[in-house]
């Protein structure tokens, strides 16, 4: 059989590629409107080396499992360049150390965007495209990643004095991909601003809130905007000398056509002395969904609300993220939402004092979120260079969750990104890279389309890098 195979591996190989032109190497039908047709033919281009995770290759399972190695009439095969039945990837070889892991099970691939950056984020949209923004001195620049490249990249106008302290930039789509949003303050945060790019590809910047005469100022804004074209904004608010006292979260809201309004959002009962309510995260789901989270200070938990396209995020109901029954641990702090297509809400975070990465999900049919579990622990001095090893998540379509966070491990600069992935206990956890330089207040950023997760982070050259990472069901 296998001299067979040897005489027929050219057949084989332009078989392969014709099947992936036509998409039928998809894993499960699915596409992957991003990486495109010819996936693995381009990412085997890009000559980088991201190995594999081990324990995560065990998790996955292995070819024996999957009644591969036979003689082709079990099932797929491992190792013949084409992608069936189980397999993740297919590079026609059955080693590790390379992008396609030696059962077939894993893909990792780890390209440089050629842009450089300090902070960024990204997202999707509907339609499969992948955005990102990120900031180059005090300005933002926007683009589109195709084939683990920057396309289409341009300036913001009038972004300058982007405060990215405790924060990222936030960028949003509207799910139809019709137009980009962002949001910012300046330094000090005075005035909130949104810009965006309407359907011709024009950029407008607007005040979304201003502080007037008041002593207070605002910071980290997340942001969303439905279907309807109405635009969300939640943002801490601080006191002008900043001495601690309560302070509330500020959510603005316009809706298409309309004007922008502002509306502080005060907890019941109202919250004590020193507590502050920060650390906002938003996400937009395919239906326009508008999801929001915060937390506040010592012994509280954090907190999640939810509208519809079209409404109003000030006059729903706030849910309660509960604290992970651990001792050691006293409230949940930062980190990131991902909503599935099927309504599922995943929330990864941290949690104080004790340092680690949880993680919890409000299933769609469930009122309240489940008890935490935990994705990781930490080794981050937050008094040594990095303050907010803020937690970034994806979900795949087989539900296997990604988080993603930095570590300083005590040193300066920071260069550790860590990856966790959901199916096993304890959950697979690998150094992504130990060479990384993420800023002392910035974060990975982390978004799925399909299948395919997509991580960026910044090297030690001040480069964005992506990884992609796709495993098998």
């Amino acid at each position: 059989m296998k001299f067979i195979l040897q005489r027929w591996i050219p057949i084989l190989t332009g078989l392969a590629m014709l099947c992936l032109s036509v998409s039928c190497g998809n894993v499960e039908g699915q596409a992957f409107p991003d990486a495109g047709d010819h996936e693995d033919a381009a990412l085997e281009d890009a000559g980088t080396d991201a190995g594999t995770d081990a324990g995560a290759g065990d998790d996955a399972g292995t070819q024996d499992d999957a009644g591969t190695g036979g003689d082709g009439d079990e099932g797929p095969e491992c190792g013949n360049n084409v992608i069936e039945g189980f397999e993740a990837c297919d590079d026609g070889n059955q080693e590790d150390g390379d992008e396609c892991s030696a059962d077939c099970r894993i893909l990792k691939t780890e390209r440089n965007l050629g842009i450089s950056g300090v902070a960024y984020d990204i997202t999707k949209d509907n339609n499969g495209t992948v955005h990102i923004i990120w900031k180059v001195g005090g300005n933002l620049r926007y683009g589109q990643i195709e084939d683990g490249l920057v396309v289409g990249a341009e300036d913001i106008p009038n972004s300058s004095n982007v405060n990215t302290r405790y924060n990222r930039p936030r960028i949003a789509v509207r799910p139809d991909g019709a137009t980009v949003h962002t949001a910012w303050n300046g330094t000090p945060g005075e005035t909130l601003f949104h810009a965006w790019r309407d359907s011709e590809g024009n950029w407008h910047r607007e005040a979304a809130w201003n502080r007037g005469t008041s002593s207070y100022y605002v910071a980290c804004p997340s942001i969303g905007v439905d279907l309807t074209g109405a635009v969300h904004i939640v943002a801490q608010r601080w006191d002008g000398d900043n001495d601690g006292a309560p302070t509330p979260v500020v959510y603005c809201h316009k809706p298409s056509g309309g004007s922008w309004s502002g509306l502080v959002i005060v907890q019941q009962p109202d919250p004590p002395e020193n507590r502050q309510w920060r650390d906002t995260s938003m996400f937009t789901d395919k239906l326009g969904g508008i999801h929001a989270v915060w937390k506040a200070g010592t012994g509280v938990p954090g907190k999640y609300r939810y509208t519809p396209s079209g409404g109003d995020l000030g006059q729903e109901p706030t849910q309660v993220i509960p604290v992970p029954d651990v001792p050691q641990i006293d409230n949940v702090s930062f980190g990131d939402l991902f909503v599935t297509e099927n309504g599922d809400v995943h929330h990864s975070h941290m949690t104080y004092p004790l340092q680690q990465i949880w993680y919890q999900v409000k299933r769609d049919e469930s009122t309240s979120f489940a008890e935490a579990a935990l994705a990781g622990p930490m080794n981050n001095d937050e008094h040594v260079s990095y303050e907010n090893p803020w937690p970034v998540i994806a979900v795949d379509t087989h539900d296997r969750v990604f988080t993603a966070w930095a570590e300083n491990r005590g040193g300066a600069p920071i260069p550790f990104v860590v990856l966790a992935v959901s199916g096993s206990t304890p959950w697979a956890i690998e150094d992504l890279t130990t060479t990384a330089n993420i800023d002392g207040s910035s974060a990975p950023a982390m978004t799925a389309v399909g299948d395919l997760i997509y991580l960026v982070y910044r090297n030690a050259a001040g480069e964005l890098i992506l990884v992609n990472t796709r495993y098998a069901p």
